[in-house]
């Protein structure tokens, strides 16, 4: 553990050179979890266990369960203090640890930089995943919910830093900056992407977040985004109501749907079968104009399973070769609205999971693969 200054001088330590490479501070991120590098880890728990952030702070050391029926699969536990802390409801949600970055990896990484933490720390705070070593009274205790609000804004600041480098480097595929928020409105947001992606199931989403009752969700929900779903959805039926009654249910349709829908006419659902339209709003839970959530959901199910070996990396590879080409072959607005977010799935979140260890053997593979059906 990294000793405060005033020992570290006692000690003979050469606080000049300390300070040349970067002090006491960033060395101590190369020994133990410290609160400038708790916040990804925070962040990250939270968008995936969608856990409110006071019971994720308080999450114990002990918080992984091994799957009843999947060897692959953890549930990651923590208790959810209600009713003025009189009584706890436990929290769980299932991980596979096969991917890199699903949050029993993330635990175990936390648990291996706050090992030598953990040893240090009192007895009430011992069994505490998020462990911090204060640097004004040179004690482990766990991270006060003040520090880590604080480490939030350094940890926006570098990755929008990054993220600007990324941008003048690759203009083509710019992403977004982060916008400076609160760790307690992440909860929320999440509890909003699964509502929108769910397309507006307010039933769908409760088990996201521990919820037993729609209602109770509802209030994570609340927002600008809702609401325009709300409304699109309420004149969505509007117009099927009065399509229904006289007889004219296309002339109901604006013109940006119309153009939607014919955009999205003929698809192919990315390497699986053909699909009329995906716009047209006539499978069950889809809306015309909209493109229906089933198509390409195969790469968003939470259940996907995809081995890690060379012959599985061969097949993503030549299914992300063949949207590239795609890309560059057919509209731009066809493609944004039908394969963007397929290419973005397996550039962003499955290849990154495989080692680069298998690459070479996976792109030897790839070569002998049937070829694929175009994308059109």
């Amino acid at each position: 553990v990294v000793p405060s200054r005033t020992l570290a001088i006692r000690s003979g330590v050469n606080i000049s050179a300390v300070n040349r490479r970067g002090g006491l501070r960033h060395l101590g991120g190369y020994l133990h979890l410290t609160g400038e590098t708790v916040a990804a880890f925070f962040i990250a728990l939270s968008i995936q266990t969608a856990g409110n952030p006071d019971a994720l702070r308080l999450i114990t050391r002990d918080c992984q369960v091994a799957h009843p029926l999947d060897e692959h699969r953890i549930i990651v536990e923590w208790a959810k203090p209600r009713a003025g802390a009189k009584m706890k409801r436990a929290q769980r949600r299932s991980f596979d640890r096969r991917r890199r970055y699903a949050a029993p990896n993330l635990i175990d990484r936390l648990l291996a930089m706050t090992a030598a933490l953990a040893t240090r720390a009192s007895r009430q705070d011992r069994d505490r995943l998020f462990l911090v070593k204060s640097e004004k009274k040179n004690t482990v205790t766990l991270i006060a919910d003040g520090t880590l609000s604080h480490a939030l804004r350094p940890f926006i600041k570098r990755s929008n830093a990054r993220i600007a480098i990324w941008n003048k480097a690759a203009p083509e595929r710019a992403r977004p900056f982060l916008p400076d928020f609160a760790a307690v409105l992440l909860r929320g947001s999440v509890a909003t992407e699964y509502y929108k992606a769910s397309g507006g199931d307010i039933v769908a989403t409760p088990g996201v977040l521990n919820h037993a009752r729609a209602d109770t969700t509802e209030l994570y929900i609340k927002g600008p985004q809702t609401r325009r779903i709300q409304r699109e959805t309420i004149a969505r039926l509007q117009a099927l109501m009065l399509g229904w009654i006289v007889g004219a249910k296309t002339d109901t349709e604006d013109q940006a749907q119309r153009d939607c829908i014919a955009l999205a006419s003929g698809a192919t659902v990315p390497f699986s079968h053909d699909c009329l339209n995906p716009a047209a709003g006539t499978a069950p839970g889809s809306a015309a104009g909209r493109v229906c959530r089933h198509f390409g959901g195969c790469l968003r199910c939470p259940g996907l399973v995809i081995p890690i070996d060379a012959d599985h990396m061969a097949r993503v590879l030549q299914a992300k070769e063949e949207l590239e080409r795609t890309r560059e072959r057919i509209d731009p607005r066809r493609f944004e609205l039908l394969y963007a977010s397929s290419l973005r799935i397996l550039t962003d979140d499955i290849l990154p999971d495989f080692p680069q260890s298998l690459r070479a053997e996976a792109e030897r593979r790839m070569a002998v693969l049937p070829p694929l059906p175009a994308l059109e």
